[in-house]
């Protein structure tokens, strides 16, 4: 048996452990006021098409959660990283028609991956306790603003650059 062809229509406020689509060709598209609470993992098989453009929130509260996206580009408004306690590594590169935010947890491009990050704005202004680790990977930002990448309150923040490329535009 071949994996069949979905569209899941994405309305409301919509939460969820874990996403895994593992086979099949799976289209996400935006249906009335679509937002997505994520508190796990997410993992996309290549060929998946993610239209919808709600916000998406990882919001777990302990480590050990992966995204994978596997050359799927998010059409998500933004994706925010915001569990108090919680921590998520890259298992691919992430790419994202919108914003990437971390409010809250751990965000980490994977060491041994060093898994590249394309949005629109990078960001992580908020108060609360959180670390973005880069490693050696590249974030590419193109909100065409001196505020691609912004880091505006640094209270809370622990930024591990490593030999990461920033590029803004």
């Amino acid at each position: 048996d071949q994996p069949g062809t979905y569209t899941v229509t994405m309305t409301g406020a919509l939460l969820c452990l874990d996403i895994t689509v593992s086979a099949g060709t799976v289209t996400f598209a935006t249906g009335t006021s679509p937002t997505l609470a994520i508190s796990g993992s997410m993992s996309l098989v290549a060929g998946t098409v993610w239209s919808s453009t709600g916000n998406i929130t990882f919001n777990a509260t302990t480590t050990g959660k992966t995204v994978t996206t596997n050359s799927v580009t998010i059409g998500a408004a933004n994706i925010i990283f915001s569990g108090v306690g919680g921590g998520w590594t890259l298992g691919s590169a992430l790419t994202v028609s919108g914003t990437v935010s971390i409010t809250a947890g751990i965000f980490d491009t994977s060491s041994s991956g060093n898994y590249a990050v394309t949005c629109t704005i990078f960001s992580s202004s908020a108060s609360t306790t959180r670390t973005v680790n880069l490693n050696a990977s590249t974030v590419t930002c193109s909100s065409g603003s001196s505020a691609a990448i912004s880091f505006f309150i640094i209270t809370g923040l622990t930024f591990n650059a490593g030999t990461s490329t920033l590029v803004g535009s």
